[in-house]
């Protein structure tokens, strides 16, 4: 017992030094901005541009491009005054973007679940903003004219669409709609933000710490299986006493112990003898926002129980935290269960346990 009080003091200690040294250098321009990712999709074709994108002026494009140059992430010539003669996006370039542009589409389709969203009705309250008229089927070889009568029902029945009878006659997005797309930009813009903030810490990671101390490698499964305890405990909380989410603590530690394996997830699986079967990992990922500790802690949590409704209830705690899609929970989580011999009822009896506690 006093060594499991001594090794979270451990914990708790370098969680304060990183506490110091990010409010130390929390005034550090983001690595990754706005700014250079609008670059990088305009170079994202893969031709030599000269121009900057729509929106930049040359000296935001010149300034960008000299940082993404810095990253290696683009080839840049200048002529003797140092303008740009041409641009051109380079491999680790192009694999950034990519990232970052599946993390935007997990991003939204998240928010779009907490707003009772699809990405259909999105899209026709965004049509509708625009245009005022008649149905037309925005999605004609996705969705019957039937199937599109109905969301449009769906969303006049929820009042985020309407239909103006008189003057500029049709339908359109009123202001409860223009609302609900406003607070969804906003929620992405929040999270792209957090995003933009990762890539800073990560990428000033040998300049803030220049490993103050190193890990022993034998030692990293039990630490981390401890920190994930200490996390889900809210051990780990900011000046407003709000619980910091596993992912940041994660990558904290990676910041300070000079451990990139913290935060690489696929290295986090592949180390993790207890859980061998990377197929069930890979499986479960899309179920869980693609956030591979949460994985984990529920199959560490459900491993050994083998009261039946107990796992389902496991299952019920994470949907309610968000941790799992909601949408998932059902038949996409049951299955892989199934599958693995992790819960052996039939798909019946996991969904009478599961709709009274989600």
């Amino acid at each position: 017992m006093e060594i499991i009080v001594v090794f979270l003091i451990f914990l708790l200690f370098y969680w304060n030094i990183f506490v110091i040294l990010r409010q130390k250098y929390c005034n550090m321009e983001y690595i990754f901005s706005k700014l250079k990712v609008r670059v990088l999709e305009h170079l994202a074709d893969g031709e030599q541009h000269k121009e900057a994108p729509a929106g930049l002026t040359d000296a935001q494009y010149s300034v960008a491009l000299s940082e993404l140059k810095a990253c290696d992430m683009v080839k840049v010539n200048v002529d003797e005054v140092g303008e740009v003669i041409s641009s051109q996006i380079k491999t680790k370039g192009r694999a950034a973007l990519d990232n970052w542009k599946s993390l935007e589409k997990a991003m939204f389709n998240h928010i779009l679940e907490e707003k009772e969203l699809t990405k259909y009705s999105y899209e026709i309250l965004v049509y509708f903003k625009k245009n005022t008229g008649k149905l037309k089927n925005i999605f004609e070889g996705e969705k019957t004219n039937h199937e599109f009568v109905e969301i449009v029902k769906s969303l006049l029945k929820s009042k985020l669409l309407d239909y103006r009878r008189s003057g500029d006659f049709g339908y359109y997005t009123p202001d409860k709609g223009l609302q609900v797309l406003d607070d969804i930009e906003y929620l992405l813009d929040k999270e792209r933000a957090t995003w933009y903030k990762s890539m800073t810490m990560e990428n000033t990671h040998d300049s803030v710490t220049n490993n103050i101390i190193h890990l022993d490698p034998k030692r990293r499964k039990n630490m981390m299986k401890s920190i994930i305890t200490t996390c889900n405990n809210g051990y780990y909380k900011d000046e407003n006493g709000k619980p910091y989410n596993l992912e940041d603590v994660m990558n904290a530690y990676a910041l300070f112990l000079g451990d990139d394996k913290f935060n690489d997830y696929s290295s986090l699986v592949k180390k993790s003898g207890e859980f061998e079967n990377k197929e069930l990992i890979n499986e479960m990922i899309p179920i869980f926002y693609n956030i591979v500790p949460d994985v984990i802690s529920f199959l560490e949590e459900i491993d050994g129980i083998s009261n039946n409704p107990e796992i389902v209830k496991v299952a019920a705690d994470y949907v309610n935290n968000r941790k799992i899609s909601k949408q998932s929970s059902r038949s996409d989580l049951w299955k892989v269960l199934n599958k693995y011999g992790l819960y052996k009822p039939s798909y019946s009896n996991w969904c009478n346990y599961i709709n009274k506690d989600i």
